[in-house]
């Protein structure tokens, strides 16, 4: 801080030029403008430590990191799933199980929609709350009927 280091010869130490320019600040406590000084010197490259940019920028990173950690723990659930779509069919969607498997509709629509798959959730709404169509009603009277036959034979 300017002001710390502007009244410092007038004090003969720097602890009270800092108690000083609490008392003129309204500050509480001489610490916190001890602090204050500290960061400014770091910023200024006159002491060791990380800068208030560099802690910025590493608090952005971290964020960034995570986004990215769930990102990959909802393409890597969804891409299981839509492999296991190919495979045998279901009554819901593999969006519908990520929803129910506490994941989010926005966040997985958003990361699908980042790699090609554009899907609003709007899209997963009307889908979830739509009446089954007049096939899927005869698959499943047809699932019992063969599941009947097959069991007889």
């Amino acid at each position: 801080m300017r002001m710390v280091a502007e009244v410092r010869p007038n004090y003969s130490t720097e602890w009270a030029a800092m108690k000083a320019v609490a008392a003129k600040l309204g500050v509480k406590t001489p610490e916190t403008v001890r602090i204050w000084a500290r960061k400014a010197q770091v910023d200024a490259g006159q002491r060791p430590g990380t800068t208030s940019q560099e802690a910025a920028e590493i608090k952005r990173l971290r964020a960034e990191n995570a986004e990215l950690k769930r990102a990959n723990e909802i393409l890597k659930a969804a891409s299981a799933l839509f492999a296991a779509e190919l495979d045998r069919p279901h009554k819901r969607s593999c969006v519908h199980r990520r929803v129910q498997a506490g994941f989010g509709v926005e966040p997985i629509c958003r990361v699908l929609t980042g790699h090609g798959l554009k899907i609003a959730t709007s899209t997963y709404y009307a889908a979830s709350h739509r009446e089954p169509s007049a096939r899927a009603l005869r698959d499943e009277e047809m699932k019992k009927e063969i599941a009947r036959v097959h069991q007889d034979n």
